[in-house]
């Protein structure tokens, strides 16, 4: 997980998962980056829906 800390994905980031994949994992977009997760690490991660965040759209 410090890997995954070090590309953004800390505590109170926000994020917005934009693929799930086949066999269980996940790519996120963290502040503009994608950030795939295979399916044991997308399991350990906690998440809550916020409402009222404008996420940025792909490609920008």
């Amino acid at each position: 997980m410090l890997r995954a800390r070090e590309l953004g994905l800390r505590p109170g980031a926000i994020v917005r998962i934009t693929q799930r994949t086949l066999f269980g994992g996940t790519v996120l977009d963290v502040s503009g980056s994608r950030l795939a997760l295979d399916r044991v690490t997308a399991n350990n991660i906690v998440v809550e829906p916020v409402t009222g965040v404008p996420m940025p759209r792909s490609g920008q």
